[in-house]
């Protein structure tokens, strides 16, 4: 069950603000993150006291529930702490039952069917900006675009 919630601000990888949730259990510690929007910023304390009050003594193994007690404690406070408390919690749940976070969230959604259970994961892709040396001259067309894939990856696809 949930012992303690712990809800911070933090700063995101832009600098921007973001919520930090510390759920503990008997299994151990975990965190989520999710950046905040500017008017979310000045609510952490609120967040704080409406989620530990909801959530402590839950079964952190019980995701209906908890998802249910968030939204009810939380309201329309916060979309940002709510998926981040979400997803803590599912990460205790995950740590609790010994499995993978992606194997947890197969086994919520019915589709794990044991260790011998194929996981299609999507084939990486990027988008590349860079110089365009066949346009010479024009500064604004001189910027290509295009997208990239690792030679490992092959063809686009349901995968190995």
């Amino acid at each position: 069950s949930v012992l303690r919630v712990v809800v911070r601000e933090v700063v995101d990888a832009c600098g921007g603000p973001a919520v930090e949730v510390e759920v503990m259990t008997a299994c151990g510690v975990v965190r989520a993150c999710a950046s905040l929007g500017a008017s979310e910023a000045g609510s952490v304390p609120e967040i704080q006291r409406r989620a530990s009050a909801a959530l402590r003594g839950l079964d952190a193994a019980d995701q209906r529930s908890v998802d249910t007690a968030i939204a009810e404690a939380l309201g329309n406070c916060s979309a940002a702490a709510r998926f981040a408390l979400s997803l803590a919690v599912c990460r205790a749940g995950a740590t609790t039952h010994r499995m993978a976070l992606y194997e947890y969230v197969a086994k919520l959604a019915g589709r794990w069917q044991g260790v011998e259970t194929r996981f299609v994961l999507p084939w990486p892709r990027f988008h590349v900006l860079g110089p365009c040396l066949a346009l010479e001259g024009d500064v604004a067309a001189s910027v290509c675009e295009g997208a990239a894939a690792p030679a490992a990856a092959g063809p686009p696809g349901p995968g190995p």
